[in-house]
């Protein structure tokens, strides 16, 4: 009897921790990138993992090739784990988006409210709004 007990708790236990591994797995169809914001920010992608600007083409190439899932993931934070609010001027001025490292302003990301970071630059005065920590699908740490 005891030793039913101590193997029942230990599928009991082996099951909690598959379904929890599971559910943080990423949804790979998710993960899904607009072609020009991938343009915009695969750059960050790339420095992020140092390629030297002489042969960022082949060897970046070839990494994203070997490492799809995780490109894909580091893409969708530079990309997806944020918005701007543009407020546009009388000029028309917004910031430049592909300007925007989000990783710069991760140390104040919420765990559940999104937050609203004000930009004011050379004309332009716009918001970022970090996605709350709880609704990324990745996150660099």
């Amino acid at each position: 009897m005891y030793i039913m007990k101590k193997l029942l708790l230990l599928i009991t236990l082996s099951l909690l921790t598959i379904s929890s591994i599971k559910s943080q797995t990423i949804d790979l169809g998710k993960l899904r990138v607009d072609p020009i914001k991938e343009k915009m920010y695969s750059p960050y992608v790339e420095y992020r993992h140092g390629f030297d600007a002489d042969v960022i083409t082949r060897s970046f190439q070839k990494w994203k090739e070997d490492n799809k899932y995780q490109y894909l993931k580091e893409l969708w934070y530079y990309s997806e784990s944020f918005y701007v609010i543009h407020h546009v001027n009388d000029e028309g001025i917004t910031i430049d988006e592909s300007t925007i490292d989000i990783s710069r302003f991760d140390s104040v990301r919420d765990l559940t409210n999104e937050v609203s970071i004000p930009l004011n630059g050379a004309g332009f005065n716009d918001t970022i709004v970090l996605l709350p920590i709880n609704k990324l699908l990745f996150n660099l740490k």
